[in-house]
């Protein structure tokens, strides 16, 4: 009689990932750059700004421009600040929400304008400035735009801005999507800062 072959199947476990870090580990640089990079899985992103620094000079030398422009015609940092958080919102970017998340509370933006910010337009809470700005927003950083295109917003928005403030306007909206890109091509990390009590 022939002998009955028996096959035994070991059964392995996958190997447990490794933990996350921690925020406050993250912070504190209790995790280094190439473990950081052994947990991702890859290795470290190409920082276009690092490796082309005059370029990424010039480009800060335009925020700078549209910065001083914005004061010269009157746009207060709330609303600039409002739209920046709303474009990286729309771009997905977390370095740029991580950057002016804190700097809209800073000039005042009420926490719930940004809690709901993404619900803009069936909220009360914003003003008819607002939510110009945000129609504005959302209409240049979806391109082509054919249901609500930029020039038609352009025009109907200087109902409560002037033309030199809708020209400012857009001047931020282009800045702050160029910056969203830089960082998504980039793929570069959250800021910590003013976030710093949460990592404790």
């Amino acid at each position: 009689m022939e002998a009955e072959a028996t096959v035994i199947i070991q059964r392995t476990s996958a190997p447990s990932p490794a933990p996350s870090p921690t925020i406050s580990a993250l912070v504190n640089g209790a995790v280094s750059v190439r473990e950081k990079e052994t947990r991702l899985g890859r290795m470290q992103p190409l920082y276009i700004d690092k490796v082309q620094p005059e370029v990424n000079k010039a480009m800060n030398g335009v925020f700078a421009a549209i910065a001083k422009a914005n004061k010269e015609v009157g746009l207060d940092k709330t609303l600039t600040e409002l739209v920046n958080v709303r474009c990286s919102q729309m771009n997905g970017c977390p370095t740029c929400l991580s950057v002016h998340m804190p700097k809209a509370r800073k000039v005042g933006v009420p926490q719930m304008k940004l809690d709901i910010l993404d619900a803009w337009r069936t909220a009360e809470i914003y003003t008819p400035e607002e939510r110009a700005a945000l129609r504005l927003a959302e209409s240049l950083t979806i391109c082509p735009n054919h249901w609500d295109p930029p020039a038609q917003v352009a025009q109907d928005i200087q109902s409560v801005f002037t033309p030199e403030q809708v020209a400012m306007l857009e001047w931020q909206i282009i800045a702050i999507n160029a910056s969203n890109r830089v960082s998504i091509g980039s793929d570069h990390p959250v800021r910590m800062v003013g976030y710093e009590e949460e990592a404790r």
